[in-house]
């Protein structure tokens, strides 16, 4: 099978058998992590009621270490979703006392009006949910396929759960590796090093202090999953724009080889974010252009055929029609997701380099090419750009990340941000989770 085929179908077949997974999981398992629809019922029993109310006021684990102050962030957080009326001012030990005695003395049917019994989840918001989780499995799947020793809870996560679609990235990686002389183990050499971009010279001089570039060829790629997920060498900004650079060099190389924007798409491109940014910045800088839609895309490129992504399967359009509008679309996709791959990464970086909430507030998603609101992400408008850089910076969406960094108090306060701001970032995407 031809190299781009074999990936692209090893990269549906993966993303198809993270799907499968979750199908497979027992329905409790699926309630608890809110990916199938959910209507809370009073409990059949008064221990059940009373496990709700103790799972509601007992916020962390016995094993987990926590200050009283975190403690109180997260009675707090509770108290007010749920519109309590119970004084937020006290101290923690207290405050929790008197959310137990508030709970105690509510009547079953208000307990299920607050949503001690779950929270109400529509099919909508379990089908939103759920796309998150398979985003989160994919990307972490080729982490962890990367770095074999790594120990951290989320190896333990998709071994558990996603075993088959790991296993079968792994099988994809090794066969890929065998037939193309060992790329993905080598260094990424550039074709007839030639000129760079002004950001892109910024990377690679970056890189050149940190010891990854030479010049003519950038570290192999398990070095640079190590630096970042293992040892911690690399800040995240650093690592997204190696592996941007990265990608720079294998677009270069593949039109220089193939000298056709189609197979560069299917062979280099997929639908990942960088490729995409990487994509647009080489076409830019190759024509002296800026390609502001996809009529310009299409008409520097050519391409007038790209098969389409549907369900976790490739699907070859049947008709001249067909082929034309979903090359529109597909072009359309690559644009608006490194738009948004730039934009995100400029939030990203402020946020690393100490930027105050204000700031973060000029960086306009409409000056990187973005409507006020898009889709296909997490973040889907400025302030959800802005939580989940935060979310990112200060390792909030890492299990135990709040006992490796300040209070989210000391945090909104460095940034000069409401306090709101930083509960919104904890809370973003796993808000259900805490409520």
């Amino acid at each position: 099978m031809p190299k781009e085929n074999l990936l692209k179908v090893g990269h549906a077949r993966v993303k198809q058998l993270i799907k499968e997974s979750l199908d497979s999981m027992p329905q409790q398992e699926k309630e608890e992590r809110f990916i199938v629809p959910f209507t809370p019922s009073i409990p059949e029993t008064e221990e059940e009621i009373k496990a709700c109310i103790d799972g509601t006021v007992e916020v962390f684990a016995e094993d987990t270490e926590y200050t009283e102050e975190e403690l109180r962030v997260e009675l707090v957080d509770i108290i007010n979703y749920k519109s309590l009326d119970i004084d937020t001012s006290l101290p923690a030990r207290q405050l929790q006392e008197e959310l137990r005695a508030k709970l105690e003395s509510m009547s079953n049917e208000e307990l299920l009006e607050a949503g001690i019994f779950g929270p109400t989840i529509t099919q909508e918001e379990a089908d939103e949910t759920r796309a998150e989780h398979e985003k989160w499995a994919y990307s972490r799947i080729m982490e962890v396929s990367h770095i074999e020793d790594i120990e951290t809870t989320v190896k333990e996560v998709i071994d558990e759960h996603f075993s088959k679609p790991l296993k079968a990235y792994k099988a994809i990686i090794k066969r890929y590796t065998k037939e193309n002389l060992d790329e993905l183990d080598k260094p990424v050499k550039r074709a007839e090093a030639g000129e760079l971009p002004t950001t892109y010279k910024e990377i690679a001089e970056k890189l050149g202090d940190l010891g990854f570039f030479n010049g003519s060829e950038l570290a192999k790629h398990k070095v640079i999953f190590k630096a970042y997920f293992k040892e911690r060498r690399l800040t995240g900004p650093e690592f997204r724009a190696m592996m941007l650079f990265r990608n720079w060099i294998e677009i270069e190389n593949a039109y220089k080889e193939s000298g056709d924007w189609g197979e560069v798409i299917a062979t280099v491109v997929y639908d990942d974010l960088y490729p995409q940014e990487a994509f647009i910045d080489y076409l830019e800088f190759l024509y002296q252009t800026e390609i502001k839609d996809v009529k310009l895309l299409q008409k520097i490129t050519g391409v007038t055929h790209i098969d389409s992504r549907e369900k976790g399967e490739w699907v070859t359009p049947k008709t001249e029609a067909e082929a034309k509008e979903n090359a529109i679309k597909e072009l359309e996709a690559i644009l608006t997701d490194a738009r948004y791959s730039k934009y995100s990464r400029a939030i990203e970086r402020a946020v690393n380099r100490g930027a105050k909430y204000k700031d973060l507030l000029q960086i306009k998603p409409q000056e990187y090419g973005l409507p006020e609101t898009w889709s296909g992400h997490i973040a889907t408008d400025q302030y959800s750009s802005i939580l989940w850089a935060i979310r990112m910076e200060f390792l909030l969406d890492e299990p135990g990340g709040l006992m490796l960094t300040p209070d989210l108090r000391s945090m909104a306060k460095e940034m000069e941000a409401p306090y709101s701001v930083l509960l919104d970032a904890y809370n973003f995407t796993s808000d259900r989770k805490n409520r």
